[in-house]
């Protein structure tokens, strides 16, 4: 609690300093270090270190925690916690990645836990969208805009059904695609659905994505 606690309050080295220090505590008290509690502690160290610029400790962590959560999942502890950090690991680890620009292992990633959402029944259809979308993310990074068409109308099926706020940054995303992929109709629509759905909710990042969208669409179109 108290490392949450700091750690939204932007105090990044105190809450280190709390996670390190429940972590020694817990193994004085005989706590197996694959035991959850320690993973979810050394996960939070491991984005943490990522922060701070620290990328192979935070590496290490990360891949400690997925092969801890991996051996256990596989070995038949396969429990609503045990998955739903296994999950989480791969979604932060993915994230570490994608921020490196190694995208190819971050879509792996992302790929690994949207598959093993369907086995966490905690993890609702906004998260599921989130994963989506960051699965749509590194397709486009990797060249695959069919599969990341793909993964984002998908995402935007989800996000209908529980009317989130965030579907103008999704229309926008899909909407980029298709103006790479030359689809310029296509493209001005979904943009202009996103500038839409974002002034609706009044969100000013997303509708700025939108019109940036729609500018470069008329300046390809003004050169056709």
């Amino acid at each position: 609690m108290l490392a949450t606690i700091a750690y939204r309050q932007g105090d990044v080295s105190k809450a280190e300093t709390v996670l390190m220090e429940a972590v020694s505590r817990l193994a004085e008290k005989g706590t197996a270090s694959n035991h959850n509690t320690i993973v979810n502690f050394s996960l939070k160290l491991a984005r943490i270190y990522s922060m701070n610029g620290q990328d192979d400790l935070a590496e290490l962590g990360f891949r400690n925690c997925l092969a801890i959560q991996k051996k256990k999942y596989m070995s038949g502890e396969n429990d609503e916690e045990t998955a739903t950090l296994w999950v989480n690991t791969l979604f932060w680890y993915g994230k570490f990645l994608a921020c490196r620009e190694r995208f190819v292992e971050a879509k792996q990633c992302f790929d690994s836990a949207y598959t093993m959402c369907t086995h966490v029944k905690s993890i609702d259809a906004n998260q599921v969208m989130v994963m989506l979308y960051n699965l749509g993310e590194m397709s486009f990074a990797t060249g695959d805009l069919e599969d990341a068409l793909r993964h984002l109308q998908n995402a935007v099926i989800l996000g209908k059904s529980t009317n989130s706020p965030d579907l103008a940054s999704y229309y926008t995303k899909i909407g980029l695609i298709y103006m790479h992929k030359g689809i310029y109709k296509e493209a001005s629509h979904w943009c202009q659905w996103g500038l839409d759905t974002a002034s609706r909710h009044h969100d000013k990042k997303a509708s700025g994505e939108a019109q940036d969208c729609i500018k470069h669409l008329r300046t390809l179109l003004d050169k056709a």
